[in-house]
């Protein structure tokens, strides 16, 4: 955590990142705002008051808010090996232990504003409490793990896909050996208690929305930004979404509704996506979302000596799969749990963040991967280990990253010079900037943001050259024609002081090119005219500047001046 503290990105969030978001909400929440809104409001709210409770405990401490989803993580590290010793075995359950908690990049989620790892507690706490069901069967118990069930439900909806399979379970081992009266009581608690601790959150977000929104209103622009068939199978590419945006409206309705169709046309497309998809979700890679897991090690050197390799648990962890079902020690629960939250993914997005749930499920049957290789070995099964050792071996191959991947997006660097130039380290900021500016060369919000550095700098020259080709590259960009306009003003100042009318009426006019609406550049390209005799011009432009701002001074007195006594 202190390690992370270093980090720009600690305590300070710009605008394009989720973070920001929950951090305004929870500021917001936790000064009397009880319905904890933002600018953007799309995300599912629990998050939100969560932090808002940290905040109005901690004023904003980012030390004990970070310190309580570090402890969050520790504790699930504890449930996770009593998960795994009461399923499989004490060392099995060891493994997973050291595995999750050593995890690298679970670590760097607890250290952040986003709710991955508030969502992996939360899945893990559940599926614990839903194991000791069976075993504790009083209506307290049943009480509490329905509620912590609802808010793991509850922070990300698409969870919700692992309730029928819970069903099936409580069917089987929660409630299967009782009385039939007593059966129908505890269902009933169950679903009473279940969809009445989701009707507050359920009005806030209608009060929010004005409409009914079932708790995450991003649903539908992941759903189908990863379910186009250009869908890389890695990451977010939102020009994937805005082409869809060109001809169709963002909805689940309407998304299904195009879906359907898009399927139709080309299933052999859609069939390779999923073969795509299903490929990175085993994948060493971290596909970077709001933030870039590899930037943030640069801040964690104490990363180095972790488990920095999600592919380690997804191929110890699919042999410990094939291994347990061989040898019919699967467990329904663990089984139910991690069929379901992979789908959960595979149907949206493969991003580093969304897969943080669904870790602790695989570390489990790797920690039991780990077991049965040593297991084996010490039997003198030698043949049993040597073969589950290289099927191991062969996916961890199989799942390395392939050439070509982004592992820091242009995007990252942006991020992270905005938060710097903000603190005042703008040539720390720089750095970021030349960084990106080599790997994203036809980036227009690098290009922009460098033109401003040198902007700051009152390096005019530098700056219009970074501006103008991010212009090109973003032609609509009004901040860049505005950054322009201005950077072309007071380059023209300068030449107006030293009577340099032609240079300083060029400088004018590329102002007014880039912001035509401009009163003073107008006024000064029409004293550089006067100057230069063209006095029929410098009128109009005056005249032009006051129908734009009918009390400009100068405009009025250099008309004054021009008509004579």
């Amino acid at each position: 955590m202190f390690e992370l503290a270093d980090n720009p990105l600690f305590n300070a969030f710009p605008e394009a990142v989720d973070h920001w978001n929950f951090n305004e909400a929870a500021v917001n929440f936790s000064e009397g705002d009880w319905l904890a809104r933002s600018r953007n409001n799309a995300f599912s709210p629990l998050y939100k008051y969560f932090l808002g409770i940290l905040y109005w405990i901690s004023s904003q401490n980012f030390y004990f808010i970070y310190g309580v989803q570090f402890f969050l993580g520790a504790l699930s590290s504890v449930l996770i090996y009593l998960i795994g010793r009461n399923i499989f075995n004490h060392r099995a359950g060891l493994f997973a232990f050291v595995g999750f908690a050593l995890f690298t990049t679970q670590i760097i989620y607890e250290g952040i504003l986003l709710r991955a790892s508030f969502i992996s507690f939360l899945g893990v706490l559940s599926f614990y409490c839903l194991l000791r069901l069976p075993h504790k069967r009083d209506i307290q118990t049943l009480i509490f793990t329905v509620l912590i069930l609802s808010f793991f439900f509850q922070a990300r909806p698409n969870t919700l896909l692992c309730l029928p399979l819970i069903c099936v379970y409580l069917s089987r081992q929660g409630f299967g050996d009782i009385q039939l009266a007593e059966r129908k009581q505890k269902w009933k608690i169950f679903w009473a208690t279940l969809i009445l601790s989701l009707i507050p959150l359920l009005v806030q977000c209608y009060i929010v929305h004005g409409k009914f929104v079932f708790f995450d209103a991003s649903g539908p622009h992941t759903f189908i930004s990863g379910n186009l068939t250009g869908y890389s199978g890695v990451g977010f590419d939102l020009k994937v979404v805005e082409d869809y945006q060109k001809e169709s409206v963002l909805g689940y309705a309407s998304n299904i509704k195009y879906l359907m169709g898009h399927i139709f046309s080309d299933p052999v497309g859609f069939f390779l996506l999923y073969v795509r998809k299903t490929f990175f979700f085993f994948n060493d890679f971290e596909p970077p979302t709001n933030i870039s897991v590899y930037l943030y090690k640069e801040f964690t050197p104490i990363t180095k000596l972790l488990w920095s390799h999600y592919s380690l648990f997804t191929a110890l962890g699919l042999m410990g799969i094939v291994v347990a079902i061989k040898r019919r020690k699967g467990h329904f629960l663990l089984g139910s749990y991690i069929i379901s939250l992979t789908l959960a993914i595979l149907i949206f997005l493969n991003e580093s963040r969304y897969r943080i749930p669904v870790i602790p499920y695989y570390v489990l049957f790797a920690g039991y991967g780990m077991d049965v290789i040593i297991q084996s070995f010490r039997s003198k099964a030698f043949r049993d280990g040597v073969a589950s050792f290289l099927a191991a071996s062969i996916l961890l191959y199989v799942f390395q990253p392939v050439k070509g991947l982004i592992p820091i997006r242009a995007d990252d660097f942006n991020n992270m010079a905005q938060v710097l130039e903000m603190g005042g380290k703008i040539e720390e900021a720089n750095s970021y900037l030349d960084r990106a500016v080599e790997l994203f060369p036809e980036n227009a919000q690098v290009q922009f943001n460098k033109g401003l550095y040198h902007y700051a700098k009152g390096e005019y020259g530098n700056s219009t050259s970074f501006l103008e080709k991010a212009l090109v590259l973003d032609p609509s960009s009004e901040d860049t024609k505005a950054n322009l306009a201005m950077i072309y003003y007071k380059l023209s100042g300068k030449e107006l002081e030293k009577g340099q009318w032609d240079k300083a009426a060029t400088y004018l006019g590329k102002a007014l090119k880039h912001r035509p609406e401009f009163p003073s550049a107008m006024v000064n390209l029409g004293i550089a005219r006067a100057n230069m005799g063209f006095t029929d011009r410098a009128e109009e432009l005056f005249h032009k500047a006051l129908e734009i701002d009918p009390k400009n001074s100068l405009a009025l007195t250099n008309l004054k001046i021009l008509k004579g006594p």
